[in-house]
């Protein structure tokens, strides 16, 4: 079957670290701690948190921090008295999430009037200890994200009641990377008597914990699947449901910290799950697997899966599983320890993982089963090379070196089947939706791509480009050297073009919430850089250089494979770069 000396080279190699069936072994780093990121769906979520800390400091009198005491003490009682306090939550739960409400929840026992004056929340600007706060000490806050009101209970004729204050964008702030410092709580009249409020602290010792400060949390979970090689099966690198928008700012990059081979390395299709983000780097004679957490990117394992050259790869995520595909092999690891589950070899395949779900993982012409990497689908290919299959449903898309066929996925069966154009075949899988089926080649310095009409395959039109398109309903969005335009595929009009990018586009382009992203780089350490631009005008709306001067953003692998791929999902943007990875969220 294996009609190559390298693929059969690399796959002798690759069954003696792995073999066929579950191997203990694990990786760099060890297991993880803390649980594994549990598939979850897209429904919204709403939990409440108790108070972590709180205390409460007057400035005379009680210029120390009270945080043993049964309440919260907020502005003044006899216009020379006033009081300050502060609260702190946990919500390191809520990194990466889109937060749909946050409310601060208190419950106020005693206040001078029931026409009080306005309580304000802010967030802190730096760190503070219970123990320790003062008057002296306390910490500056951010007023232009603070919010007030003027309920107060607790006097006669307005009893004792909670009051609610809507923290939503300070946790979006927290969630997206900022730090928390907590909430302080002060009045805007510190000198009127109108003010002053007592609420419960998390020592209320009466045992009704819910008159204690919580923090209520709505927010949209991470989905399972968040995002693969060009964002989805179809490949069609649009990324729906996301809500970041620029400016945005380098949160932290990552270079490949274990290089057990001598060489270069390359960043290629980062995935996002949960808490953490997955990337391959690949190297000479090795593809490093490394899995981070998305907060700080700090290492939890790597895995290691040597050569015999220069290799491919991506990821893909479903049902608790991360598969790889590194060159002649793919494997399904177990994404909180790194461990092998299976590892299954990949028939003349240099493309792309074209889909995963729960069931059933493609790869090229062959479909595998997900829980045992048992084969149970190969396209009829004959001894052709594949660049990469595509999965939409029972459709399947397989491209290789003589034709572009869509196959049924449940009976094998050929739905219909084109030669390739003129030029020599590329390296790049079909992208798909509903209505077109597009494919690039290369030749001689000439690229173009074809698009299909994905019911049967008829030739639409031909377009100029460089890097597989974003495919967003008719509009392709399509790179082209230092060029990057928005086509109507209907009609083959441009809606917009940008010629002046400095470098030539490094990957394909991502659609996400009105935005496409473009990352540009030279062979050679040169220049590289991200931009934003807008979707329906094309205008630049923020760019950055890449953050490690010598390792811009990852350019097409050798031999013509076309993998990086910008990843943007949890309100992050990773771009693989050619040492590693960088990770970018909302300024």
């Amino acid at each position: 079957m294996w009609t190559f000396p390298r693929l059969l080279a690399a796959a002798s190699s690759l069954l003696a670290l792995v073999g066929a069936t579950p191997a203990p072994a694990a990786p760099v780093g060890g297991p993880r701690s803390s649980s594994a990121p549990a598939p979850v769906g897209s429904s919204i979520r709403t939990v409440e948190l108790p108070a972590q800390t709180d205390t409460w400091v007057m400035n005379r009198t009680y210029t120390s921090s009270q945080s043993g005491s049964t309440h919260l003490g907020v502005g003044t009682y006899d216009g020379s008295h006033v009081a300050r306090s502060f609260v702190h939550f946990t919500t390191a739960q809520f990194t990466g999430r889109r937060i749909a409400s946050a409310r601060l929840r208190l419950h106020n026992y005693e206040s001078l009037t029931c026409a009080g004056s306005a309580i304000r929340v802010a967030p802190a600007q730096a760190s503070w200890s219970s123990s320790t706060l003062t008057w002296a000490n306390q910490p500056a806050v951010d007023n232009t994200r603070s919010v007030a009101t003027t309920a107060a209970y607790g006097y006669t004729g307005c009893s004792s009641a909670y009051v609610y204050f809507d923290v939503t964008s300070t946790v979006q702030r927290w969630a997206d990377g900022y730090p928390n410092y907590g909430l302080r709580i002060a009045a805007d009249e510190e000198t009127s008597t109108t003010s002053w409020r007592r609420y419960r602290s998390a020592d209320y010792a009466s045992g009704d914990v819910a008159l204690e400060p919580h923090l209520e949390v709505t927010y949209l979970p991470i989905s399972s699947s968040a995002t693969q090689f060009q964002i989805n099966p179809g490949h069609t690198a649009a990324q729906t449901g996301e809500s970041i928008t620029p400016p945005l700012r380098l949160l932290w990059h990552r270079q490949n910290d274990l290089q057990p081979y001598a060489g270069s390395s390359q960043g290629q299709a980062p995935l996002i799950v949960g808490d953490l983000v997955f990337s391959l780097e690949l190297q000479y004679q090795a593809t490093v697997l490394s899995a981070r957490r998305l907060a700080d990117g700090s290492s939890l394992w790597q895995r290691v899966f040597p050569l015999d050259g220069y290799g491919w790869g991506s990821l893909a995520y479903a049902g608790g599983r991360l598969f790889a595909l590194h060159e002649s092999r793919v494997t399904a690891v177990s994404p909180d320890t790194g461990s092998v589950l299976w590892s299954s070899g990949v028939y003349l395949s240099t493309g792309g993982l074209g889909a995963a779900t729960a069931s059933v993982v493609v790869t090229g012409s062959q479909a595998f089963d997900a829980a045992t990497g048992r084969e149970v689908r190969r396209a009829s290919i004959g001894d052709q090379w594949v660049y990469g299959g595509t999965l939409l449903d029972d459709a399947w898309y397989v491209r290789s070196t003589e034709h572009t066929r869509r196959y049924s996925l449940s009976t094998g069966e050929v739905v219909w089947e084109q030669p390739p154009a003129p030029l020599s075949s590329s390296e790049d899988p079909v992208v798909a939706n509903g209505s077109y089926a597009i494919h690039t080649e290369y030749a001689n310095d000439v690229n173009r791509m074809y698009v299909r009409r994905s019911a049967d395959g008829v030739l639409v039109r031909t377009l100029s480009g460089s890097v597989p398109p974003a495919l967003v309903n008719t509009t392709a969005f399509v790179g082209d050297g230092r060029s990057v335009s928005a086509v109507d595929l209907t009609t083959g009009a441009k809606r917009w073009s940008r010629t002046d990018l400095p470098e030539a586009l490094a990957m394909s382009p991502v659609v996400a919430n009105g935005h496409v992203y473009v990352a540009t780089g030279e062979w050679d350490s040169g220049p590289s850089h991200l931009y934003v631009l807008r979707e329906d005008t094309g205008a630049v709306v923020w760019s950055t250089a890449a953050p490690v001067p010598g390792c811009g953003f990852s350019l097409f692998f050798s031999y013509g494979n076309r993998l990086p791929s910008i990843a943007v999902a949890s309100r992050r943007v990773i771009v693989p770069m050619k040492c590693g990875i960088a990770v970018y969220g909302p300024a």
